[in-house]
C-alpha cells in the first residue's frame, strides 16, 4: 500500500510539472505577440510612418529561409493571426519585401567581413558561374579551417562580370574582397597577395 501511494504520488509531481511547463509556455505565447503596425517617429504629425526593426528582421529571416517575396506578405498575416488571434491591419508591401534584401546582401557582407577578418588564414576558395540572359554571374565562398573542418564563408552570391574570361573573373574576385574593409587590413600587413588566392 505504501508503494501505491508513493507511485501515485509520483505520478502526481510529474503532472503538476508538466501543467506548469505548459503552463509557462501558454504565457510565453501570449506575450511574444509580434504587432504588425508601422511607427510614427514621436513629436511629428505627418510623414511616413516606417515599419519596425523586429518586422524588418522577421521578413529578412524569411528571405534567407527561400521565401519567395510575394509569399511573405500573406505569411506575416498568418503569424499575426496565430501569435496574436486576429488579423493585422495593414502589411508590409512585396516592393517593401522585395528591398528588404539589400538588408540581407548588407548582413551578410558585414558578417562575412567580420569572419574573414579574424581569421588567421583563408584555406580556400571556390567559385561558381552562371549565364542568364547573355549576363555572366559568379559566386564567390572563401572557406576557413575551424577544428579539421572546412567551414564556408558565402562573400557574395551574384558577381556581375563583363565576360566570362579568366581575367574578368579575377578582377571581380579582387574587387568584391577588396570592397570589405576588414579583409583589407588583414592583407594589407599579410606575406600573401591577395591576387594569389584566386
Amino acid at each position: 500500500m505504501l508503494k501505491d501511494l508513493k507511485a501515485t504520488l509520483a505520478n502526481a509531481m510529474d503532472n503538476l510539472a508538466d501543467e506548469s511547463n505548459q503552463r509557462a509556455a501558454l504565457e510565453r505565447m501570449q506575450t511574444i505577440g509580434i504587432q504588425i503596425k508601422k511607427e510614427r517617429a514621436i513629436g511629428r504629425r505627418g510623414g511616413a510612418s516606417r515599419w519596425p526593426v523586429h518586422i524588418v528582421l522577421l521578413i529578412c529571416e524569411l528571405l534567407v529561409n527561400g521565401t519567395p517575396p510575394s509569399a511573405i506578405p500573406a505569411n506575416l498575416q498568418s503569424t499575426s493571426a496565430v501569435l496574436r488571434g486576429c488579423e493585422a491591419e495593414e502589411l508590409p508591401s512585396i516592393n517593401f519585401v522585395r528591398q528588404c534584401r539589400v538588408v540581407v546582401q548588407n548582413l551578410n557582407s558585414t558578417l562575412s567581413a567580420m569572419r574573414l577578418g579574424r581569421a588567421d588564414i583563408w584555406h580556400q576558395l571556390f567559385t561558381d558561374g552562371t549565364t542568364r540572359r547573355q549576363i555572366a554571374f559568379q559566386d564567390l565562398i572563401i572557406a576557413l579551417m575551424e577544428d579539421d573542418v572546412l567551414d564556408p564563408v558565402i562573400v557574395s552570391s551574384c558577381l556581375v562580370l563583363e565576360n566570362e574570361t579568366s581575367e574578368q573573373q579575377l578582377n571581380a574576385i579582387l574587387r568584391q574582397v577588396s570592397y570589405m574593409p576588414c579583409t583589407c587590413d588583414v592583407y594589407k600587413y599579410s606575406n600573401t597577395p591577395l591576387s594569389s588566392l584566386a
